[in-house]
């Protein structure tokens, strides 16, 4: 099975736009670029690297992308943990979207691959 390499990030505009990123540096920084590729369309776009999210490769059971930075109305959060190399679910605080709890996993709570099939995300944390 091939998986789907996909980030979304916000333009200059605020707007999301979906596509491979890319990230460039020349001259020890003097040059630093974060853009995103459209593919389809074949258009590219300077985003906020700190809006830069990846695709999980999984979906709701509505056929909706689930993103790193995504929430629940829980205050699971989906994200990236370095420690067990794989997606995760975090806390987070809603009203400020800080990260409160890293990974559930390494928590000793539940294995996102247990739960990402009830995860109804309701936003990002970039919103």
């Amino acid at each position: 099975m091939k998986r789907e390499i996909l980030f979304r990030g916000k333009n200059m505009q605020n707007e999301w736009v979906y596509g491979n990123y890319i990230h460039s540096k020349r001259f020890a920084g003097c040059f630093n670029e974060h853009r995103i590729h459209n593919q389809e369309t074949g258009l590219e776009s300077d985003v906020d690297p700190e809006t830069v999210e990846q695709f999980t490769g999984c979906m709701t059971k509505d056929g909706i992308k689930i993103f790193e930075g995504d929430y629940n109305n829980e205050g699971e959060v989906v994200v990236w943990c370095e420690t067990c190399y794989s997606w995760q679910f975090g806390a987070l605080d809603v009203p400020t979207k800080d990260i409160c709890i890293h990974c559930h996993f390494c928590e000793g709570n539940f294995f996102f691959a247990d739960v990402i099939e009830y995860f109804e995300p309701i936003g990002t944390i970039h919103d």
